[in-house]
């Protein structure tokens, strides 16, 4: 889960440092208390961009903080939401909304060529 979260005060530039890294095209916000407040995507970040906003901005005045996330890695459930919402990132949570794991679409593609092979 390398490169995957950063604070909510880092800049704009650092997080397309971080999503370069990633090769997930987001990245996921996460408190002092470890807790993840928010998703911030590659396209999210070219929109504030192209409209004035400072690349030296913290992160946290366009992240989006209504976000899909799972509290376990269901695969059918997170191949619903990948469809739908057309992520490539989707978050596993515990109850206190710490991260556990993610889901990649990677793990998605994977996910339907062992469906297709059975």
């Amino acid at each position: 889960m390398d490169y995957i979260c950063i604070s909510p005060k880092e800049t704009l530039l650092t997080a397309m440092s971080f999503i370069k890294r990633n090769k997930q095209r987001c990245v996921l916000l996460k408190n002092e208390k470890e807790k993840i407040i928010g998703v911030l995507s590659q396209g999210d970040i070219a929109t504030a961009l192209l409209t004035g906003t400072d690349p030296y901005a913290h992160v946290e005045t366009i992240a989006n903080s209504e976000f899909s996330y799972l509290y376990e890695r269901d695969m059918e459930k997170a191949y619903t939401i990948f469809k739908k919402k057309t992520l490539t990132l989707l978050p596993v949570l515990d109850k206190d909304y710490h991260l556990v794991d993610t889901i990649t679409l990677q793990d998605i593609y994977q996910y339907l060529e062992e469906g297709r092979n059975t």
